[in-house]
């Protein structure tokens, strides 16, 4: 019996299909289990799977779901627990045996940076990570923990900073801009908006662009300008 080859190239650069109703021979992945779909010199081909150890180092941070959380940012990789914050080594990452380092991250006030705050965290919600790089923002709906560049360009130190004055229960980067949603209107475009505008500006942003919706409730704010 003949034997007929099936070309997998479309399909494995296109990845997983957008929507389960799509017809037959879309050429769309309807599976990828324990591989991942990349690029590799402008050619597909598949990332197999590598298994997940719990690195050595980190292991004295107790498991509470949803904490903690592990994020592996372009130029940081931090580890957040419900209230504390850490960054993180990755000394050694040959799968299965990680050996990580842990540091607490010491949190300052972003209304008086001489002063340390402690992270709040109500009803122990997880946390939503913005990623510029080396400057960076987290949310979970009680405090906003973010750093910035700015002082070490004026030879100082660079402080994550915290703020519980305002609501923002979610945030992103994309496209070099910071996404922000899920706020409080009986807080909101306050002083204390004025105040943390001027403090998390992430650089050298100068626009706030506002997309409001019925009933004063806040879609979306985006801000650009990173560093």
């Amino acid at each position: 019996m003949r034997e007929f080859t099936i070309p997998f190239g479309r399909q494995i650069s296109r990845g997983l299909r957008p929507d389960d109703r799509m017809p037959r021979n879309s050429m769309y992945l309807t599976k990828c289990q324990n591989i991942r779909p990349i690029r590799v010199g402008g050619l597909p081909t598949l990332s197999t799977f590598t298994p997940i150890g719990y690195p050595t180092g980190i292991q004295d941070v107790s498991v509470s779901h949803p904490h903690p959380q592990i994020f592996k940012g372009r130029e940081v990789t931090l580890l957040a627990d419900a209230t504390t914050l850490y960054s993180i080594d990755e000394a050694e990452q040959t799968a299965p045996t990680e050996t990580w380092r842990e540091t607490q991250i010491t949190t300052y006030d972003s209304a008086n940076t001489s002063n340390t705050k402690a992270i709040t965290n109500t009803d122990s919600k997880s946390w939503h990570f913005a990623d510029f790089g080396d400057v960076y923002a987290l949310f979970n709906g009680t405090s906003i923990v973010f750093k910035m560049a700015k002082e070490a360009m004026t030879g100082g130190v660079d402080k994550v900073l915290v703020n519980n004055s305002i609501t923002i229960n979610t945030g992103c980067a994309s496209m070099g801009r910071m996404i922000m949603g899920g706020f409080d209107s009986t807080n909101f475009l306050t002083s204390a908006w004025d105040s943390f505008l001027q403090t998390c500006k992430l650089g050298t942003s100068v626009m706030l662009t506002l997309i409001l919706l019925m009933q004063k409730r806040l879609a979306l704010t985006s801000y650009g300008g990173v560093r």
